[in-house]
């Protein structure tokens, strides 16, 4: 649409400035409830923008918040404040654009068709800003709404030290995985994940063995399970490295397989069934011997 048919459509009222300079309108009429608000936010905000903090978790339905609307994105130079005002909006919303350098895919989606922060991701920050009790009842009120995911929680609960909040947030997570202490990586929580699912049993996670520290044991069928992303099989060097560490491992053990963390993520069922049929072969090996014995 040309800027002049624009101006005449602001003329006639039929398009109503959100803000000064915004290049954001509402049609027809002001918008007011809380959900226009916020996706006229991030519109403004631009960029690939989404509403994270307190207001994307009354977006979501778990805490209620009627303060300013905050924003996140990754090329925002510093974090910068504008108001919601002027003939499009009623009332006056303050909104802050906020910079991150870490907002990978996995952390953007869409409630009511507005770009807000997932959840998993989202309770990072809020262990950040919110007191313990408010925090703690807005986590459990997220799960009776069913939006905690454990393969998600346990991917952001990977997240380094510098992450302000990071340990208020693994307390919560933890508090509903236990298992997940053990798990030093999201990979290992989603096979951890799968291993529930399917009924496999609890394997021991990263026990030592020598010097090695494997990612899950099945004691009782000797079985050792490794699991890994494409970065640990980039090079010659590194191939040559696993290759010695999994023979070193097969001195201790009677089995050992291993899993991309592609298919933990887009194939369980499939993982699932290998774990089972190894599980089974080493039974049988372990009776075997015994008999031998």
């Amino acid at each position: 649409m040309s800027k002049r048919k624009i101006d005449v459509r602001i003329r006639n009222w039929r398009l109503l400035p959100v803000g000064t300079g915004a290049g954001v309108y509402a049609v027809g009429r002001p918008i007011e409830s809380r959900r226009a608000i916020c996706m006229a936010a991030t519109l403004v905000a631009g960029d690939n923008s989404m509403v994270s903090g307190q207001a994307a978790a009354d977006l979501w339905g778990f805490r209620e918040f009627r303060g300013q609307v905050d924003v996140v994105r990754v090329n925002s130079r510093k974090p910068r404040t504008f108001w919601l005002d002027g003939e499009g909006v009623i009332g006056r919303h303050k909104v802050v654009v906020h910079r991150s350098r870490h907002l990978p895919r996995e952390d953007r989606t869409r409630q009511h068709g507005i770009p807000v922060m997932n959840v998993a991701r989202l309770f990072v920050d809020l262990s950040a800003s919110l007191g313990d009790k408010p925090l703690y009842e807005s986590f459990k009120a997220a799960d009776r709404k069913g939006y905690l995911n454990k393969t998600e929680l346990a991917r952001c609960a990977a997240l380094g030290r510098g992450w302000k909040g990071i340990r208020r947030y693994r307390k919560l997570v933890y508090r509903r995985h236990p298992d997940m202490k053990d798990s030093a990586s999201p990979k290992e929580g989603g096979f951890l994940d799968i291993c529930e699912r399917y009924d496999l049993g609890r394997p021991v996670v990263n026990r030592r063995m020598g010097r090695h520290f494997p990612d899950f044991l099945f004691e009782n069928e000797g079985l050792l399970v490794e699991v890994e992303g494409a970065e640990f099989h980039s090079g010659r060097l590194a191939y040559l490295d696993d290759t010695h560490r999994e023979n070193e491992l097969r001195f201790k053990v009677r089995q050992v397989i291993r899993f991309s963390s592609e298919e933990i993520d887009l194939e369980p069922e499939k993982v699932a069934s290998l774990v089972k049929q190894e599980k089974a072969k080493c039974l049988l090996l372990k009776s075997l011997e015994a008999s031998a014995a």
